[in-house]
């Protein structure tokens, strides 16, 4: 079981048209809103999500915020719905957000370790993605993020034939899971998206202000 598998297993869901929630167990672990097989929602502690992007950037004030939140539930509206209500975000700008947001988690998803899942019954959530996106083009969108970040990597040196390294030395591996998880807290710290914030660790790390040209952005 890995993201590949889910991957596979979203595909086929969209094929199937499936309406539901998935709860992803792994690391860092997700929950995915599916309708007619289209993904509206992923919510994951591996990304921050539209919520803590528009507060800790202070896009939208936290009195805003709750009174959108206590306004839709109220009136049985999507906080999305009463966000663009309200004048706090444009329509065109929710659904750029919303995507943008959709992807990352997407991306934190997939990066991560995936154990399993289990289908749920169809489930209301915060801020639906309206319309909803085809599983194809966030599973792609999360493999470009990959790709970008990957083309800052240095080239691999061939191993030398030494000793083995100590126990208590970290593997690369473990290095990379470190620095996702130092990016992802700077991330929820700063409101900005992960992938935004490991690519400006790239950047920086390889001492240029724009991506390698084999790259796209």
């Amino acid at each position: 079981m890995g993201s590949r598998e889910l991957a596979d297993a979203l595909r086929e869901y969209a094929a199937a048209r499936f309406s539901g929630v998935l709860r992803v167990a792994g690391e860092p672990g997700a929950t995915i809103y599916l309708t007619d097989g289209k993904i509206r929602a992923c919510e994951t502690p591996g990304a921050p999500g539209l919520e803590v992007i528009l507060l800790r950037s202070r896009r939208v004030s936290a009195d805003d915020w709750n009174g959108a939140v206590t306004a839709a539930a109220a009136g049985g509206l999507s906080l999305t719905a009463e966000l663009i209500r309200r004048g706090l975000l444009g329509a065109g700008e929710a659904e750029a957000l919303l995507r943008t947001t959709l992807a990352d988690a997407m991306f934190a998803l997939v990066s991560g370790q995936v154990d399993g899942w289990k289908e749920e019954p169809p489930a209301d959530c915060l801020l639906p993605l309206t319309p909803a996106a085809q599983p194809g083009w966030v599973l792609a969108e999360a493999a470009r993020r990959s790709q970008v970040l990957a083309a800052f990597a240095p080239p691999a040196e061939p191993p030398e034939p030494t000793a083995p390294p100590e126990p208590t030395e970290p593997t690369e591996p473990d290095r990379r899971a470190e620095e996702r998880r130092a990016a992802r807290d700077l991330a929820f710290a700063s409101g900005r998206g992960l992938y935004a914030t490991l690519l400006e660790q790239a950047r920086s790390a390889a001492g240029c202000a724009a991506p390698p040209k084999a790259a796209t952005t």
